[in-house]
């Protein structure tokens, strides 16, 4: 009977600390991003060009969905970009490099093809490789051309 309880209780202990483990080291924390790139601007400069160039073209949706982050840490910005049957979201990051020059780290942490059912979150999800190469051309061209916003990879 007492090595039934001792074995219950070290059990028991065993799960507590697995699953104290498992949060800390981060093993259900997200994605790498799928692909990285650099503007030399604040997060607040990006957002008002995409807001620019979307209210021109009726296809193209945007909508920020969170904001996460503290002043010590910095602030990352959550967006999402729909163009046709393609959805894209970003990660923006600011980086304060100069005390006046800004620099924001915008990572693509998803990319889905409704229409063709492929993409995700990962490099490896099937199809990523044309959503990429349809992001750069379909959205950071036209950022590019319409607004003088120039995002480049990293």
């Amino acid at each position: 009977m007492k090595k039934a309880i001792i074995i219950t209780i070290a059990l028991a202990l065993i799960g507590f600390i697995s699953i104290f483990v498992y949060f800390v080291s981060g093993v259900s924390s997200t994605y790498p991003p799928i692909k990285q790139y650099i503007y030399s601007g604040t997060t607040d400069q990006l957002i008002v060009g995409i807001r620019k160039y979307t209210s021109t073209n009726l296809g193209v949706t945007f909508t920020i969905t969170d904001t996460t982050g503290n002043k010590e840490n910095g602030y990352a910005t959550y967006m999402n970009i729909e163009t046709k049957n393609v959805e894209y979201s970003l990660k923006c990051e600011e980086q304060n490099s100069d005390g006046n020059l800004s620099k924001t780290i915008v990572s693509l942490v998803f990319a889905y093809d409704r229409a063709k059912n492929v993409g995700g979150y990962s490099k490896q999800a099937k199809g990523i490789g044309a959503l990429t190469d349809k992001f750069d051309l379909n959205v950071l061209k036209p950022l590019k051309d319409n607004q003088n916003i120039q995002i480049n990879p990293l």
